[in-house]
């Protein structure tokens, strides 16, 4: 018999409005896969432009006119639980948890060593004065700070960094011991229920996201 659960899907490019919640087949873990049991995740920026289609040359990798069959369910972060897992898996099993804690959102009048700008919606302008003297801005959008880059690390001081990875095992481990030794503090701007999901995208698309956008899953 067919096991089914829930998944927010978008058959077309548009507004919030195109995400149904929708009752999709349970998949089986291939090889080197697993299987995990979400209790949340997020709505990032990147998220929103992929359900509008934009840019438009990225429309050549998730479909020209609509998203393709592979790519209709959105989704780049989570936390929950390994239920399943594929052959060749070795780092995890079953009942591995892959949850991660975070803090309410605040805002500190205080300096910082480094800014991390994953919204992309601050710029270094606006964050140098809240930088240390020898800080730095780090940024993974914009050609600006590409710039920036190279003409900070010429003049020296407070510096800007930009760049984007692909593989990031590595910098994930470096982030759970940070965040496990209370040396990073993870930021919530909202949280909505899976069934407000096209709430939380109308939300994202208004530009004042200043935090991770988290979506609860219910049991």
């Amino acid at each position: 018999m067919m096991a089914w659960m829930k998944a927010v899907v978008f058959s077309e490019y548009g507004s919030p409005d195109v995400l149904a919640l929708s009752d999709v087949a349970l998949p089986v873990p291939r090889d080197g896969e697993v299987l995990i049991r979400i209790h949340a995740t997020t709505v990032t920026a990147a998220e929103c432009l992929m359900r509008q289609g934009r840019p438009i040359w990225g429309r050549i990798i998730i479909g020209l006119r609509k998203p393709r069959k592979g790519i209709r369910t959105l989704g780049m972060e989570l936390a929950g639980e390994v239920t399943a897992v594929g052959p060749g898996v070795r780092r995890f099993k079953s009942g591995d948890q892959v949850d991660y804690t975070a803090t309410d959102f605040t805002v500190r009048m205080e300096t910082y060593d480094v800014i991390f700008d994953t919204v992309g919606r601050s710029s270094f302008t606006k964050c140098k004065g809240s930088l240390t003297k020898h800080g730095c801005y780090i940024s993974t959008t914009g050609l600006q700070n590409v710039v920036l880059a190279l003409w900070t690390s010429i003049t020296g001081g407070k510096q800007v960094r930009s760049g984007m990875s692909v593989d990031k095992r590595q910098a994930l481990s470096f982030l759970r011991d940070r965040i496990e030794a209370g040396e990073l503090q993870i930021v919530i701007d909202r949280q909505y229920p899976l069934e407000q999901i096209v709430q939380a995208h109308r939300y994202v698309d208004t530009g004042r996201k200043r935090g991770n956008v988290v979506i609860t899953v219910g049991g």
